[in-house]
């Protein structure tokens, strides 16, 4: 080792790589990353029903000048990990593959693969155990110039110093720096880095920091992971996105004879003012929160209106035994609002383009598509899915599957015969029914009369756990395993692994919606 790599202190060290296999290079880190996280299905499935206090959390180790940040923690009561585990090993791939026991350390586990694949020969037992703790956070520093940092838990910073020091024994061409302050020890890039972060840490944490205490508050900072994006971050993606956009849109506006696009998204961008995430269990399932600044929503090129879609009805009244529903709100001002906006971007050549999709249609989409959409749809497949049925008779109508909108029944069924006509489909391909304020087409007569009475899904209790916010919600996606289990089997072709792998998932919902200068998301997974 060199003088340059030599000790700089007892919780201050610089290391320079040897030249092992690329293959090796910076395993460690992961190793850190992945014994806190926990590593492939099995210790995922460990860590998503593990539920934790609070305490001491990595963002008091980073300065509030951190851009990005993603925390991990994996510090459950023992009747909880007991409780975790049981819920995991409802998987038989668990069990198989990972046979972890509710005394075992997940940490050590993770590790062992790691290091066996790595080649490097480290015990974890003496080399790691003594001062890893069970949290662990990746972030980005700086709001100019960004470097990436990792805060590790640590019980002890001397054994840290010597464990750390035969961690990266097997790094190549990398230069390590850390320090040990209190119960965190940071690794960056350089010994200056590091002691910026540390610094900055003592005058202001992250954890301390306004925005970062709102969002994650938000999205609820009691889970398993929490991310969060502080409002910079979005100025910084603004300049570096700025070129390649003009480049990347520059072709497709001329074609088109629309404005550059760049503008819009960097304006969108610069104006960002944050967002978080966190996952956690909740009631013996996996709940992912979201919350941001609801000028992303630009970024998707999703139309703002001046109208707030009111939930998505289609979705509530379809059948209650429907095992798959995509729905969508459309605010009842959204076709003027979409001329408005493509005007101020494309000026004269709005009207041709609208002329060229009324060609393509068959009928005009901001004078028709109102009646024909009406501000709700919703995508229905219904149970009982034969897939063998579907394939060897080669019937589609033998498929359970309609689209709903609370539209006008005579617009949809001019719509349809247009579309029958240029696609040259057989008369009596689609069919339509009506309902109370809805109308439904459907491969099948007597499924779209189902699909357009009120079945109501939504009063449904499995849909309402996975889904709750679906009175409010823009955009919702609902998926009952136990409906399908069927076809899950049919298309398994006799695999009882992924049969007995997919049985212990009952649904799986998830909700967009928006509350103010908010944009709100929801993914839950519900379990047997």
């Amino acid at each position: 080792m060199s003088d340059d790599d030599s000790f700089a202190s007892a919780d201050e060290l610089v290391i320079g790589g040897s030249q092992a296999p690329r293959s090796r290079r910076r395993w460690w880190i992961g190793g850190l990353a992945l014994c806190v996280a926990g590593a492939g299905a099995g210790a995922a499935a460990w860590a998503a029903v593990s539920f934790f206090d609070k305490g001491a959390q990595p963002a008091d180790a980073l300065p509030d000048s951190t851009l990005g940040y993603v925390s991990l923690d994996l510090d459950p009561s023992g009747g909880q990990k007991i409780e975790a585990l049981k819920l995991a090993r409802k998987f038989p791939g668990f069990k198989d593959k990972v046979g972890l026991g509710t005394g075992d350390d997940v940490r050590k586990w993770v590790f062992g693969q790691l290091a066996e694949d790595s080649g490097c020969k480290v015990d974890f037992e003496k080399d790691v155990a003594p001062w890893l703790g069970s949290r662990l956070a990746m972030a980005a520093v700086g709001h100019d110039k960004p470097f990436p940092v990792v805060v590790v838990q640590t019980s002890d910073a001397e054994q840290a110093d010597a464990g750390l020091e035969k961690l990266t024994a097997c790094d190549t061409d990398e230069h390590y720096a850390w320090r040990t302050s209190g119960d965190w020890t940071v690794v960056a890039q350089t010994r200056a880095q590091v002691d910026q972060v540390v610094a900055g840490a003592e005058k202001g944490s992250l954890a301390d920091d306004d925005d970062f205490r709102r969002w994650t508050d938000k999205a609820g900072d009691d889970g398993i992971m929490t991310a969060y994006a502080a409002p910079a971050a979005g100025g910084l993606l603004a300049r570096e996105l700025a070129s390649s956009l003009a480049d990347l849109t520059g072709s497709a506006s001329a074609a088109s004879g629309c404005a550059d696009a760049t503008d819009r998204v960097t304006g969108s961008l610069a104006q960002f003012k944050g967002a978080a995430a966190s996952l956690r269990l909740r009631d013996g399932g996996i709940e992912l929160s979201a919350v941001s600044d609801a000028r992303v929503q630009s970024l998707t090129g999703t139309p703002s209106t001046s109208a707030k879609p009111a939930g998505t009805p289609a979705v509530a009244t379809l059948p209650a035994d429907t095992a798959v529903a995509y729905g969508l709100a459309l605010p009842a001002d959204w076709a003027t609002t979409w001329k408005k906006q493509l005007t101020a971007k494309c000026g004269g050549d709005a009207d041709e383009i609208l002329g060229q999709l009324t060609d393509s249609l068959g009928f005009d989409l901001l004078a028709d598509g109102p009646q024909v959409l009406g501000t709700s749809l919703a995508f229905a497949l219904g149970p009982d899915v034969d897939v063998e049925a579907l394939v060897n008779a080669g019937d589609p109508s033998a498929l359970p599957v309609a689209l709903k909108t609370t539209g006008e029944k005579d617009a949809v069924d001019r719509l349809l015969g247009s579309l029958t006509k240029s696609l040259g489909l057989p008369k009596g391909y689609l069919e339509t029914r009506g309902g109370a304020g809805a109308v439904a087409l459907a491969l099948d007569g007597d499924y779209a009369e189902k699909v357009a009475g009120d079945g109501g899904l939504g009063k449904d209790p499995v849909f309402r756990d996975v889904v709750p916010h679906a009175d409010d919600s823009s955009g919702v996606l609902y998926v009952n395993f136990d409906r399908l289990d069927h076809a899950i089997s049919q298309l398994a072709s006799g695999d009882e692994e992924v049969v007995d792998n997919v049985k212990p998932l009952r649904a799986v919902g998830a909700s967009v919606w928006s509350d103010g200068d908010e944009s709100h998301a929801l993914l839950r997974v519900s379990l047997d």
